[in-house]
């Protein structure tokens, strides 16, 4: 029953709307307002640095955080509607579905593999990811539909692969296409479909 301060009742029904979201128990969500680091254990509602067995979201309304992994990150799940930055000395990889909406930069020598018949990695705002390497494996999916132009690394061999059964790196909206290295440093970007066994 409902009823105000003073003890009055509501004069006709009414229809309260809910929406309901599963939200697994092993969710790590990003606390803090401000840019920062992914290793910093303060930024995360568990006080520790998530890990291969947690699902991370990162959603700060009214802040947007720019977050950087400068390490080997491996994660079941990444859920981002705040800037991500894959710095040189960076990789991530995700075993379950995975989406960043928001800008999304990997820089010259990162990393980003979907790994398994659930991994996918979708960037579905402003990708940035020149001089970086992308993997697909068993059955996994990356998807970046906003990239149209890729220039390989000056300085590391990169690679572009999906390896295994139903792996896809869908780059469709890629218009531009260039190799990396120079006149002194000749870096080669590989382009794999393997199927693997």
């Amino acid at each position: 029953i409902i009823a105000d301060q003073a003890g009055n009742f509501l004069a006709s029904p009414f229809t309260l709307p809910f929406t309901s979201i599963d939200v697994p128990l092993d969710t790590v969500n990003w606390t803090s307002n401000s840019d920062g680091d992914w290793e910093d254990p303060l930024n995360w509602s568990t006080g520790e640095v998530p890990d291969a067995d947690d699902n991370v979201v990162i959603d700060v309304p009214n802040a947007n955080p720019v977050i950087t992994i400068d390490s080997d990150i491996t994660l079941r799940s990444l859920n981002s509607e705040e800037p991500l930055i894959i710095s040189t000395d960076g990789s991530l990889t995700v075993t379950k579905a995975s989406a960043v909406n928001s800008d999304f930069t990997i820089e010259d020598g990162g990393t980003v593999t979907a790994d398994g018949p659930d991994a996918s990695f979708i960037a579905n705002a402003l990708a940035t990811i020149d001089g970086t390497s992308l993997f697909a494996l068993n059955g996994g999916l990356i998807e970046l539909p906003t990239l149209t132009s890729y220039t390989g690394s000056t300085d590391f061999d990169t690679t572009i692969q999906a390896t295994g059964g139903g792996s896809q790196v869908d780059l469709s909206a890629l218009t531009t296409l260039q190799g990396g290295g120079t006149n002194f440093s000749p870096e080669t970007l590989f382009i794999n479909a393997l199927a693997g066994a």
